[in-house]
């Protein structure tokens, strides 16, 4: 059929899918970003703020080929583990999108999407582990927040992304924060706009301390006397510890409070104190971090004889703690600035019989470096990225452990390397999920693999 177009093509405008009214949904279960998923007329449709056993009014945001997408307008019928969320800034903020389910509904929800993401690998032996969880509030131990000048109104912007947008909401209180962190919001918030070098200010983080609250300020430039000498005041009145992040592609990080401190932060883990720096990865609960530690290290079964290779290592989160139980353990992690953490961190809590390697274990799971013949490891750990650890998966049988703990914060690659687990000979003994973020959507997940009988 001809297609007919405008004579003046400069004036030809396509035409919006038109968004249509509200509708009434029933909602059947939580996707895996914890939207609530139901149908109308046998279309699949995504409904923010929803839960299981609702009914309720959507507001469409989208119409797609496939399925609607949209949130909640009115709860006609509500489920029994709605609450009412205790943020002031829930509607806006992008961070906590299931503060209206209740704590118990959040963590069996995580949990019975581990199980479905799994349930190729379990058999009637596998053991499904208790969640491991925190408290719900007052637990987030890092936070980065973001930072806008507005050049018009002349004022500063410090906060989260609004959702779904590049807005940056202005907060003076977030719930999910350490307390002593939380206490810093507002009198940043007042102190930031004050420095000469406001419009270059990256971003700010919050960082726990050891109980101790601490402070990255992220800065494009160097900063002059003056702002080193209210940033130095502020950290002293709050009684927090102060490290600035300077310059543009190659960064320095100097520690302005205490003076003469090194530029780093501390978390402990069953006495055992690690350092970090501002751009290594570390776990934002410490809560649950330390209830996983001691139950990797409790799936792995570790003795005197064993020895250990603890990949993606960090700066030593898992590998230290085995340390005290084992013959010897091989941490390797392809960051240099982390290994060189784990090493440090090895040292200064008088540990002997730990060693630690760079290597990009994403290049066929780094098969040809020394690491992989130091020792015979009969024990393993995973702890990788959201990307999973494939090459690793595909290629156990080059080290054949008696067993695997995978730790993951993807569940799917957690199911896709599974199955190349499974290949290799391994069986998967036993799989639980762990809440490390509370009121979001994201789930963290811990596996052990024993090797099958020949």
């Amino acid at each position: 059929m001809a297609r007919s177009f405008s004579n003046n093509p400069r004036f030809f405008k396509p035409q919006k899918k038109a968004v249509s009214k509200a509708s009434l949904v029933n909602i059947e279960s939580l996707g895996i970003d914890g939207r609530g998923v139901g149908r109308v007329d046998g279309k699949v449709c995504f409904v923010a703020g929803s839960l299981p056993g609702e009914t309720v009014k959507a507001r469409w945001l989208r119409h797609g080929g496939r399925f609607d997408e949209g949130v909640v307008q009115e709860v006609i019928k509500p489920a029994s583990g709605r609450v009412a969320p205790p943020c002031q800034y829930i509607d806006r903020c992008g961070g906590c999108s299931l503060q209206h389910a209740d704590s118990e509904t959040q963590i069996n929800y995580k949990d019975q999407l581990l199980s479905q993401q799994l349930r190729q690998l379990i058999d009637e032996q596998t053991e499904h582990l208790a969640p491991l969880a925190s408290p719900s509030f007052g637990y987030r131990s890092r936070a980065r927040l973001a930072i806008f000048w507005d050049k018009d109104k002349q004022v500063m912007q410090l906060g989260f992304r609004e959702q779904g947008s590049k807005r940056i909401i202005s907060i003076r209180q977030c719930m999910v924060l350490l307390p002593h962190l939380d206490a810093l919001l507002e009198p940043l918030a007042e102190m930031l706009p004050r420095l000469k070098a406001v419009k270059q200010l990256g971003h700010i983080e919050l960082i726990d301390n050891d109980g101790q609250a601490g402070i990255a300020v992220r800065v494009t430039r160097q900063l002059v006397n003056a702002d080193k000498k209210r940033l130095m005041s502020f950290a002293k009145q709050h009684d927090c510890k102060l490290v600035v992040v300077e310059g543009g592609e190659q960064t320095v990080s100097t520690c302005l409070w205490p003076e003469g401190a090194e530029a780093s932060f501390c978390y402990s883990v069953d006495q055992l104190k690690l350092y970090f720096g501002v751009g290594d990865f570390t776990q934002v609960n410490q809560f649950v971090n330390a209830k996983m530690v001691r139950q990797a290290l409790n799936l792995l079964d570790l003795n005197e004889n064993d020895h250990l290779l603890d990949l993606f290592c960090g700066v030593g989160n898992f590998s230290l703690n085995a340390s005290r139980k084992v013959a010897s353990v091989t941490g390797v992690e392809g960051v240099q600035s982390m290994v060189e953490k784990a090493a440090h961190n090895a040292s200064e809590n008088g540990i002997n019989n730990a060693f630690f390697a760079c290597s990009d274990l994403a290049v066929e799971g780094g098969s040809a470096l020394d690491w992989t013949r130091r020792v015979p490891y009969n024990k393993m750990l995973l702890d990788p990225s959201r990307e999973g650890a494939l090459e690793i998966a595909e290629r156990l049988d080059r080290f054949q452990p008696e067993r695997v703990v995978y730790v993951s914060c993807n569940p799917a690659t957690l199911a896709r390397d599974g199955e190349a687990i499974k290949q290799q000979g391994y069986r998967l003994a036993s799989y639980g999920c762990m809440d490390m973020f509370p009121h979001t959507s994201h789930s963290e997940a811990m596996a052990l693999f024993v090797r099958k009988e020949a």
